[in-house]
């Protein structure tokens, strides 16, 4: 299923054209995404539980309660993946993958001193963080992509050690709840 800003029926068009099955533009509606996933999705699965474990659930209150922004919100995951625990943790798993690659793509592009496409991919990390409710990667993504579009090189490399820290913390936080 492609999912992108482009709102266009020529996007769409050109997204079924690529293979994909189907076509959902952001900002996504959960309506049309959950349209979507249970079209394609296999059946035969039998409802999740919804409710999150009381400790997972504490947790989240108490961090919510600080208001500081939080490494990893798995109920509002899970309340966008209408509790499909399966698919929580593919998703998990594939972004566990990518986004050490992504990192790996800003490195690269800090290293030519390019920084427009750093913000570009500042961008791209921060819309993935937004997506699994990593708030604080997302928070310095955004910082990245910001640095990025005005050319600020010094702030993009000391970004790069925060951005790394929130990954290794986002990520020992999420192979624990999986």
């Amino acid at each position: 299923i492609a999912m992108t800003a482009h709102a266009m029926k020529e996007d769409r068009d050109k997204c079924i054209a690529a293979g994909m099955d189907d076509y959902v533009p952001k900002p996504i509606d959960a309506k049309a995404l959950l349209e979507a996933l249970e079209k394609w999705l296999p059946k035969e699965k039998p409802a999740p539980d919804l409710a999150a474990s009381e400790p997972d659930r504490v947790l989240n209150q108490e961090l919510k309660a600080e208001n500081q922004p939080m490494v990893f919100d798995k109920d509002a995951l899970m309340d966008r993946l209408a509790g499909d625990t399966e698919l929580l943790e593919m998703i998990i798993v594939a972004f566990l993958d990518d986004i050490p690659k992504q990192m790996v793509a800003l490195k690269n592009h800090i290293a030519q001193k390019n920084t427009e496409d750093a913000g570009k991919q500042g961008h791209q990390i921060k819309g993935a963080a937004a997506n699994v409710g990593a708030d604080v990667l997302r928070e310095i993504a955004s910082e990245i992509e910001i640095a990025g579009k005005a050319g600020g090189l010094d702030e993009l490399i000391s970004l790069v050690p925060p951005l790394e820290q929130a990954f290794d913390q986002l990520k020992k936080t999420m192979e624990e709840m999986i």
